[in-house]
């Protein structure tokens, strides 16, 4: 049940424990936490013994949600509860709307959950088109990236068009970059106990998304 806490924190159930029927019950209790302040409420919540450690699995499966929303949340942990904090009002609203499709639909596979928030969090799948070449890809990112600032000189385009835009242009640079690692042009770093690669520019995806990328 969503409850309204004194400093105006908004919190609400979610998870697996929320979306499922029958809910499974060795698995964490999540919790998403609109803030005021992000940073100061991590702050106070590792006072009282929450932390950010996270098992391997646990990291892959929030590694996809960290990148469709830009980073806008922290992860917390103390025991078996799990805060998912944000100040941000569409990371908000975009969780719980792929958590009610999940719901709705009784979605009980994990891989296919990650996938409904993938979709409402405005990631593209434009490349797992048939007959999508990455010059199409380039030529559709770049007509959306023009048209998500105005559309016929009348309609300006909303945060979640932008969103959408944004990320289009990073699948068509990640797929470039993925292309000249595996060509041996762009070297990365693989992480043995995590099977995590590290681009040079940052950039983190584990050897099976790399593979499944290719």
């Amino acid at each position: 049940m969503l409850e309204v806490l004194e400093s105006g924190t908004i919190i609400v159930p979610v998870g697996s424990r929320v979306t499922c029927s029958p809910p499974p019950m060795d698995t964490d209790e999540d919790f998403l936490l609109l803030v005021e302040d992000l940073n100061e409420a991590v702050i106070k919540l590792k006072e009282i013994g929450f932390d950010a450690g996270m098992t391997p699995e646990q990291k892959k499966a929030y590694a996809s949600l960290q990148r469709t929303s830009g980073g806008r949340f922290k992860s917390l942990r103390l025991g078996d509860v799990n805060y998912i904090i944000t100040e941000s009002a569409f990371f908000f609203d975009r969780f719980l709307t792929a958590t009610h499709i999940c719901k709705t639909l009784n979605v009980m596979d994990k891989k296919q959950r990650i996938l409904v928030f993938e979709g409402v969090f405005g990631d593209s799948y434009l490349s797992k088109t048939p007959g999508i070449t990455d010059d199409l890809v380039e030529k559709i990112y770049d007509d959306l990236e023009a048209k998500t600032f105005e559309f016929d000189g009348r309609l300006s385009a909303t945060p979640f068009e932008e969103h959408v835009a944004m990320n289009i242009g990073n699948v068509t640079i990640k797929r470039k970059t993925i292309k000249s690692v595996a060509a041996g042009r762009t070297p990365y770093h693989l992480d043995p106990l995590t099977h995590v690669m590290t681009l040079p520019n940052g950039w983190t995806m584990t050897r099976e998304e790399f593979e499944d990328s290719l």
